[in-house]
């Protein structure tokens, strides 16, 4: 669809990368979808606002003669691998020769800017999953070298590497300002349970 390729190259060319799968639904909707209808960019679009269940139906809609397109084949597997968290095989599938044709070529922005943003994904989720992990399994899920995200953990996330077990310890993630809230909310409540027992056992 020309009119769909020209919004999404707009976009694109602009940085909003966010805009793009709220734009397609919108035209989609507005006139239907034809055997050019931009469906790598599409999925895409959804997973740039890690709207994984959108992605998941957009994917599913899409007509079998779509999937004939080796960079749609390529973003349908990113999806599949964003729901199931299988980072790894998702940086397989973006690093697919598939992106190399012309029109993988053209989403290479937005392509890169969702391999960020589940980057970012992985990373939140070691946090709070992980005390510690391997470097290995770190790297994988986070589609970089070793020696780049050791690099990036280390220096900019705090994360300790222990060589002699050979695995990256993790900080404990820091409590968001509403549950810091609570603890001292819980605090007050404890120390004020604590002083009525005290002033009761003084009374007896």
């Amino acid at each position: 669809d020309a009119m769909a390729s020209a919004q999404v190259d707009a976009l694109l060319a602009s940085g909003s990368f966010d805009a793009v799968a709220s734009a397609l639904d919108a035209l989609e909707l507005e006139q239907g979808v034809d055997e050019h209808w931009p469906w790598a960019a599409h999925v895409l679009g959804h997973l740039a606002r890690n709207d994984l269940e959108l992605a998941r139906v957009c994917f599913e809609r899409a007509p079998e003669s779509a999937t004939r397109d080796d960079a749609t084949r390529a973003a349908f597997a990113m999806v599949q691998c964003a729901r199931a968290r299988d980072f790894p095989g998702l940086h397989e599938a973006a690093a697919s020769p598939a992106w190399n044709s012309p029109a993988g070529q053209a989403l290479a922005p937005l392509l890169k800017h969702v391999v960020e943003s589940q980057s970012a994904r992985a990373l939140a989720l070691m946090h709070r999953a992980y005390t510690t992990v391997s470097l290995a399994a770190a790297a994988a899920n986070l589609g970089s070298s070793e020696p780049d995200a050791l690099k990036t953990l280390v220096e900019t996330h705090g994360w300790v590497l222990d060589e002699r077990a050979g695995v990256l310890r993790v900080p404990p993630p820091r409590p968001t300002q509403r549950q810091h809230s609570a603890m001292q909310a819980l605090a007050r409540l404890t120390d004020h349970a604590v002083a009525a027992d005290a002033g009761a056992a003084s009374a007896s």
